[in-house]
């Protein structure tokens, strides 16, 4: 089939140098390929191509003519049927058959009975007069022509030259629609009103259910008389209309998403800081593992059941054998029990609340109980002491790295002890108001902050989302007014 589509080739091209053409030229890119052309067209007479050259290429399958050729400008070329890269579409290039979209009939499309002169010939005629109903460039240009008359009521003047125009027509009279059809029916297409009252542009609509099939927008008064001026198409300008980025998708999907991610951010840049303030003023109120590791230790036996008899933490009686931890408030709870308090819940006795200071300095600057200032107990009268003795008999040690300076904080310079807290005394303060720490997590105590800070984020991103579906649903909502 390669030899015999040759052979045709070259006879269609002896012909085009034999009997001359009108309008066109064409020959071999390379002498050695026959199925590789270039083409010279002239720009059709009263079109806006006029006096114009443009060079295009013509690329035959091997099995031609049974299949169209490809065909492409080289030149830059703004035309509804001619895409951006410069393929052309048009019915005789389209593989032969039933169009599966149904917009054209097989007669339309390519037959073996065309020869390169048709193809041409056709060509320049879709130049002439294109076809807007199967664009395969949305962009493409054209030129901008007032409307006769100006008001573009009725009976409106077709185009000055064949091509693609727009009219150019005043706002007033007659509905918007009116306008836009008798534009229409003039051959135009696509339609510019302008607002001769101010520069301010709106939406324009109709209840009408009319068959406008070109597009149409308004400009303000000071842009209309710049065109008017101009950018007419006796001054050599082309215009172009791109559809309206508000039919697309991802004209209302990225503000959504830009503002879900700057809502998202917000709420996480707000949760972070919460959580950071709370997290430095409750490492301020817990007790560090050193500090801890200071206090005394003890192992219960009977030597002590006159002194400890029940965990206040807990409310286990102690057995012979248990770690006791005992405070510089002289409480003593089981070592597992008070250590998660001490070092997740604050450094304060969980009965009395007499508080564990760091450092001395520490102890004369933050002492929030003034009896404890002024060098009393936690119980606040100052007055029920024990001997040295008593505590050296009981068999508590101090622990050989503690200042009591530091945590048995301004204790009696001569009796170094802080008073004993009756048996009883525990248990009833921790059942009265205390609450038993929990084990495990280390935000202890942050649920309910934790809860209002999403509450006031949720709340900000429901106002983000209202904002936005107002402000996609006007946008599209259309202004049904006449001029």
């Amino acid at each position: 089939m390669s030899s015999a589509s040759s052979l045709l080739l070259r006879k269609q091209l002896n012909d085009l140098n034999k009997n001359g053409t009108e309008g066109f030229s064409a020959g071999l890119i390379d002498d050695d390929n026959i199925f590789r052309w270039q083409v010279l067209i002239m720009g059709p007479a009263d079109t806006i191509y006029d006096g114009g050259c443009f060079k295009a290429l013509l690329e035959f399958p091997q099995d031609y003519p049974n299949r169209p050729p490809k065909m492409q400008f080289i030149t830059d070329m703004w035309h509804p049927n001619i895409s951006a890269t410069g393929n052309v579409c048009i019915s005789i290039l389209h593989d032969p058959g039933e169009d599966r979209f149904g917009y054209e009939r097989p007669e339309e499309r390519w037959l073996p009975v065309h020869t390169v002169e048709s193809i041409i010939m056709s060509v320049i005629s879709m130049l002439a007069e294109p076809n807007p109903d199967s664009p395969a460039n949305v962009d493409a240009a054209g030129n901008i022509s007032e409307s006769d008359p100006r008001l573009a009521c009725d009976n409106v003047t077709p185009p000055p030259l064949k091509g693609v125009f727009f009219a150019l027509a005043d706002r007033g009279k007659c509905d918007f629609v009116v306008k836009v059809l008798s534009i229409q029916k003039a051959n135009y297409l696509g339609a510019i009103i302008i607002n001769t009252e101010s520069d301010y542009v709106f939406p324009m609509g109709s209840d009408k259910n009319l068959n406008i099939s070109i597009p149409a927008i308004m400009i303000g008064n000071t842009s209309g008389f710049s065109i008017r001026q101009h950018y007419l198409y006796d001054k050599h300008f082309l215009a172009k209309m791109t559809p309206n980025p508000g039919t697309s998708i991802e004209y209302y999907l990225v503000p959504l998403l830009i503002t879900l991610s700057l809502a998202f951010l917000g709420i996480i840049i707000f949760l972070g800081i919460r959580v950071l303030r709370n997290c430095l003023r409750q490492s301020k109120n817990r007790l560090s593992r050193d500090i801890l590791n200071k206090l005394p230790e003890i192992r219960f036996s009977e030597d002590y059941q006159s002194l400890y008899d029940t965990c206040a933490i807990c409310l286990e009686d102690y057995v012979i054998g248990d770690k006791l931890r005992v405070l510089p408030c002289h409480h003593a709870y089981h070592s597992k029990c008070v250590d998660r308090w001490l070092l997740r819940r604050q450094r304060s006795c969980p009965v009395c609340k007499y508080r564990i200071h760091r450092t001395h300095d520490e102890q004369d600057s933050d002492t929030d109980d003034p009896h404890q200032a002024a060098g009393e107990g936690p119980s606040g009268s100052g007055t029920a002491t024990v001997e040295q003795s008593s505590r050296s008999r009981a068999g508590i040690q101090e622990h050989p790295e503690f200042d009591a300076s530091m945590a048995y904080e301004n204790a009696d310079t001569e009796n170094d002890i802080a008073p004993l807290l009756s048996k009883s005394a525990p248990v009833a303060s921790w059942l009265s108001g205390g609450q038993l720490p929990q084990q495990g997590s280390t935000w202890l105590g942050y649920g309910e902050d934790i809860f209002f800070h999403f509450s006031v984020s949720a709340f900000i991103l429901k106002v983000f989302v209202i904002i936005f579906v107002y402000y996609a649903t006007s946008l599209r909502c259309c202004s049904y007014s006449k001029s």
